[in-house]
Parts: structure tokens; sequence; C-alpha cells
């Protein structure tokens, strides 16, 4: 059955390859939940800019041409597509925002991720994860939960999450 709990599953145990595959068969079922969007979006921008391996093995991790994304730029199609979906969501309005700044060298301004909150429905607390690097102090508890919540579900994306954080000085 292709369900997210089993994409998460498959990522949980880093067969990337394998989630690929599950998210987009997700995505094209009548109303896709918003994280097969935003885990599919991640894996494939990870691939395309090599962020995609298992630190426990320090490898890259493998994944078949055929799932490979037929664009550079398919990460930006599958969080426009997500969007569309779910157009309130202020993940899926973080990571294109956060995607185009880290993919393109685009000056990251804090104004923008402030007004992700104040625009969106602030259920995520993902956009804590750029608002903390001009204030530690003040979003100090929001990365700890961030942290947190992603330790629970060791997807690809959550992993880097978690590395961006514990990498923060004097955190």
């Amino acid at each position: 059955m292709n369900t997210i709990e089993n994409a998460l599953e498959l990522e949980y145990y880093h067969d990337y390859a394998g989630a690929i595959s599950m998210y987009k068969k997700i995505i094209g079922n009548m109303h896709p939940p918003v994280d097969a969007f935003i885990n599919l979006a991640f894996l494939y921008w990870s691939v395309v800019n090599n962020r995609l391996f298992d630190r426990s093995l320090k490898k890259e991790c493998g994944v078949p041409a055929e799932l490979l994304p037929a664009s550079d730029k398919m990460y930006e199609f599958i969080i426009n597509m997500g969007l569309q979906e779910h157009p309130q969501n202020i993940e899926l309005a973080f990571w294109k925002l956060y995607f185009s700044e880290i993919s393109y060298g685009k000056d990251v301004i804090e104004a923008d991720y402030i007004s992700l909150l104040t625009h969106y429905h602030n259920d995520s607390l993902v956009p804590y994860l750029v608002l903390a690097a001009y204030d530690k102090t003040k979003y100090r508890n929001e990365l700890y939960l961030l942290r947190e919540e992603c330790s629970i579900h060791p997807t690809a994306k959550n992993l880097y999450i978690k590395a961006v954080i514990e990498g923060m000085p004097n955190l």
C-alpha cells in the first residue's frame, strides 16, 4: 500500500530510492498529505545539491538514475505543487524560500522568514531554523523543540535540520 507511513519508514531506514518512488506515487493520489510534497522535494533538492548521505556511514546514499529528478529544478516544481494543494502551509512556504536562497546564493533576509510566521498558519517550528541564525537566545526554545521533533522522525529532511541545529555555535 502506498501510504505516507510506508514512505516515512523507508526514509527512517535510509532507503531514499524507495522513499522517492513511494512519495511520487502518493502525490499522484487525490489530496496527498503535505509531508509527501515536503519530503519528496527535500529528497530531490538533496540529490541535486549532493546533500543526501548517511551520516552514520559517512557515504552517499545511492539513488538509481530512474528515480533521479528529471530536472535540477524538480524540487521547486514539487514545492509549487504542494502549495497549490496546501496553500496555507508554512513549511512548504519555508522550503520554497530556503531552497531558493541556498541553491542560488541569494541573501537570507530575516524579514522574509518573520513574514512567514505572520502570513501562514504557524503549525511548524521549521522557520526557526533560519530565524535562530539572527537571534539564538530569542529562539532557543523553538530550536530545542525542533531538534527533539527531528530526532523522533528521522527523515532525510529532519536529519538535515538536526545537523544544522547541532552545528550552531553556542546553542
